[in-house]
């Protein structure tokens, strides 16, 4: 039998990223917990791990800015994107067996990631009792409760670390939007040659217009731009790195002709990776 190649995560099994390369590879890939980004994206560089599954941005919380700093800096490719249905739940212990209200009333400490937080204001408004944790993973924390936590503990996570951990979900769907969505990037080490997508970085000259003419090629080649970020440039105070995510439509000629006309006007360009539009996945 021919071993699975290996993507990184980061977290412990049951964490958002974990689901959402699982779905991307259907199964294909065995996914593998790191405890950071950081040595996630090592291993994919020291070829211990064939992919990286990076979270980018989120539909409430924004970007993820360290993951943008990380994929510029790392040397790695886009080679794919996935969307996950970030859908949060509150994980208790099994016991008392009260019902829904009266076990939410005895909790006194509910943790998570404080990007899972963020996204359950609504819920901490409604219960001002609970003290919000901040921890280093949903799944993670989900774990600790399992094994270390009280009657009066409780965690935020998804349905998989409730099943993994043997958890009970005391209340689901408590994120404050429905259209809770995070988009994560699949980095590995070769770059591809096409796709329905790109992602590019660049710097400009720090003068007026400079980013107007920068992406006004786009246009001119009918190339649809879905994002665009700035993030400092280190050493150049108030100057900028941009990231910009554009659809090729497929057409390489166009996309060519664009990221030429971009070179002649930025002081840097690298081409992160081409790659397929990625849908939305559900975790169940």
């Amino acid at each position: 039998m021919t071993e699975k190649e290996k993507a990184g995560f980061q977290g412990m099994h049951g964490a958002f990223s974990d689901i959402a390369g699982r779905r991307y590879f259907d199964g294909n890939v065995l996914t593998v917990p790191y405890e950071s980004f950081e040595r996630m994206m090592e291993a994919v560089s020291r070829s211990n791990c064939t992919y990286a599954i990076l979270p980018i941005e989120n539909t409430v919380a924004g970007s993820i800015y360290q993951n943008y700093d990380l994929l510029g800096e790392s040397g790695l490719a886009v080679v794919g994107e996935v969307s996950l249905r970030i859908k949060h739940n509150l994980l208790v212990t099994n016991q008392p067996p009260l019902d829904q209200q009266e076990r939410i009333a005895i909790l006194k400490k509910v943790g998570s990631h404080f990007k899972a937080l963020e996204q359950c204001i609504r819920f901490f408004r409604d219960n001002p009792h609970i003290q919000q944790s901040v921890e280093f993973d949903t799944a993670g924390y989900a774990e600790v409760v399992a094994k270390q936590g009280t009657i009066y503990d409780g965690a935020i996570a998804s349905k998989t670390a409730a099943r993994l951990y043997r958890l009970h979900v005391l209340r689901e769907n408590i994120e404050d939007n429905p259209n809770n969505i995070t988009r994560f990037l699949v980095v590995g080490r070769e770059k591809q040659l096409f796709g329905q997508k790109a992602s590019i970085r660049f710097t400009l000259k720090h003068e007026p217009g400079s980013l107007s003419r920068a992406i006004a090629a786009f246009a001119r080649e009918g190339l649809n731009l879905t994002k665009i970020e700035s993030r400092p440039l280190i050493g150049s105070p108030f100057e900028y790195l941009f990231y910009l995510d554009f659809e090729t439509g497929n057409d390489m000629t166009r996309t060519g002709v664009a990221i030429e006309s971009l070179g002649m006007v930025a002081d840097s360009l690298d081409i992160l990776g081409y790659y397929d539009k990625g849908g939305i996945s559900q975790e169940d």
